[in-house]
C-alpha cells in the first residue's frame, strides 16, 4: 500500500538504538503527522518480521490525520489471522514525507515503510546501533 521508493530521491539516514536485541527508533505526532526520527516520547520496534508499514495502539491513531482504507486480513507472529482496519495517512522521516498504511496493533515499524525510505539497514551489536540509509 506504501508508495515505493523513488530512486533519485534525497538519501535519508535514520538512527536507534537496539535495545534487548530489538532495533527501536524514537517517533512523535504532530500536527496529525507521525515523525520517525531521533527523538520523540514513543519507542518504536523496527519490525522485519512485520510486512505492514506502521502499527500503533487505537488512541495514537486517533491523533494522526488519516484516512479509512478498508479492513484486511493480518497473520501475527503466531500464526493467527486477525482482521484489521487500514488507514492512510503520512510519516515524517527527517525532510521526506512519506504516505504509507497504518494498523492498530503495537508500537511497531514494518517492512512496507522501511522500503519506501531507505534502501539498507545495518545492526551494529558491538555500539547497540541501528542505521538505516
Amino acid at each position: 500500500m506504501a508508495q515505493g521508493r523513488h530512486p533519485t530521491a534525497k538519501a535519508v539516514t535514520l538512527t536507534g538504538r537496539i535495545q534487548a536485541n530489538c532495533p527501536i527508533a524514537r517517533g512523535r505526532i504532530t500536527g496529525g503527522i507521525f515523525h520517525i526520527g531521533r527523538t520523540g516520547p514513543l519507542e518504536l520496534v523496527i519490525d522485519t518480521g512485520f510486512s505492514g508499514a506502521i502499527a500503533l495502539p487505537h488512541p495514537l491513531l486517533k491523533r494522526l490525520a488519516l484516512q479509512f482504507i478498508a479492513t484486511d486480513s493480518f497473520t501475527l507472529a503466531t500464526g493467527e489471522v486477525i482482521d484489521l482496519p487500514a488507514y492512510a495517512g503520512m510519516v515524517q522521516i527527517g525532510p521526506r514525507r512519506i504516505r504509507t498504511w497504518f494498523i492498530p496493533g503495537d508500537h511497531l515499524i514494518g517492512i512496507d515503510s522501511l522500503r519506501s525510505a531507505f534502501s539498507r539497514m545495518t545492526l551494529d551489536f558491538d555500539r547497540d546501533l541501528v542505521t538505516l540509509v
